[in-house]
């Protein structure tokens, strides 16, 4: 085992200290910076994710559950999961377009298993929806690039504008329970 000792009275650099706080993009209501301040000499660094507008698509969020725990955050991502039993219309993912005119760019990832048979689907989504501040409005229609095994081939897989949101929309298939999951990103301008 080696050892560095060195004589502070011969000058040069001290040896670093032990951080006391870290700054943060945003606290914990994303109203600001904020503070994380290690406990004990720990400072828990956890992974998560955000619907949370930031154009960096990554950011940083102290305090979320009290001291010590600094949240690394993938922001402006969306994500659902929820099952359609025989038939039903579910909102898989809905987000509020907020109360200022805004255009948003969604692209989502969804899978989907008929949990009796095992069939499976999946899709990935593109579509835009605007606001006015109140309203919102499909721009154009989705695209969307389907891989389905012939049994969910009626199932319905659509971005929707709805009041002031703008939905993940599907449609199940009479007589099956499906389970879905779906995450996706979008931008804002």
């Amino acid at each position: 085992m080696s050892q560095i000792i060195k004589n502070l009275a011969s000058g040069g650099p001290l040896p670093p200290a032990i951080p006391t706080s870290f700054t943060t993009d945003y606290n914990a209501t994303f109203t600001g910076t904020g503070t994380s301040v290690p406990q004990a000499n720990v400072e828990n660094v956890i992974g998560g994710f955000t619907s949370f507008d930031d154009n960096d698509g990554i950011a940083t969020q102290a305090n979320p559950n009290g001291d010590k725990n600094l949240i690394i955050l993938l922001t402006n991502r969306v994500f659902g999961s929820q099952s359609s039993v025989n038939g039903a219309v579910i909102d898989l993912i809905t987000v509020d377009l907020g109360s200022a005119p805004a255009v948003y760019r969604f692209q989502v990832e969804v899978v989907g298993r008929d949990t009796t048979s095992g069939d499976g689907a999946g899709y990935t989504i593109f579509g835009t929806v605007k606001t006015d501040g109140i309203t919102a409005t499909g721009i154009e229609t989705p695209y969307a690039d389907v891989d389905e095994d012939a049994s969910l081939l009626p199932s319905i897989v659509q971005i929707v504008p709805s009041g002031n949101n703008g939905i993940l929309r599907i449609t199940g298939i009479v007589g099956k329970t499906i389970a879905y999951k779906a995450v996706g990103t979008y931008l804002k301008v």
